[in-house]
C-alpha cells in the first residue's frame, strides 16, 4: 500500500473501486460477475503476499 493510500479508509477504497469499475463498464463494457471479483480479490491476495506486502 503507497503512503497515499494508507490514509483512505477501507470506505472510501470502496467506493473509488465502484467508481472505478462503473467507468470501466461505460468504457468498455466491464462488468464483472461476483464469483469474478472473488477470484480477482483472491489472485491480488496472492500476489500481495508473495511480494511480502503485510
Amino acid at each position: 500500500m503507497t503512503d497515499a493510500n494508507a490514509h483512505i479508509s477501507a470506505e472510501a477504497r470502496d467506493r473509488l473501486a465502484e467508481r472505478a469499475r462503473a467507468v470501466l463498464h461505460e468504457w468498455n463494457g466491464y462488468d464483472p460477475s461476483e464469483e469474478e471479483l472473488a477470484e480477482l480479490d483472491a489472485e491480488l491476495d496472492r500476489r500481495l503476499a508473495q511480494a511480502g506486502t503485510p
